[in-house]
């Protein structure tokens, strides 16, 4: 069970991607986040049509296909 305030590894991760976020002026939905920590951590490409991660991929050097744009 875990402490009240105790935060595991990727609840540190997703708050500090918000906080990067905020700090530039966007503010992005937890799910994206979480979403895009996933695909920074294990290489692979965001496949979307959403604002959030074109803006997620250009800050974070994510490779993101907009499927309806191309």
């Amino acid at each position: 069970m875990k402490k009240a305030g105790v935060k595991t590894k990727k609840d540190a991760i997703v708050t500090a991607l918000k906080d990067y976020m905020r700090r530039k002026g966007i503010t992005v939905p937890t799910v994206d986040i979480i979403i895009a920590a996933a695909a920074k951590i294990y290489n692979c490409s965001l496949l979307h049509h959403d604002k959030y991660f074109r803006a997620l991929a250009k800050h974070l050097h994510i490779s993101a296909v907009d499927y309806i744009d191309n």
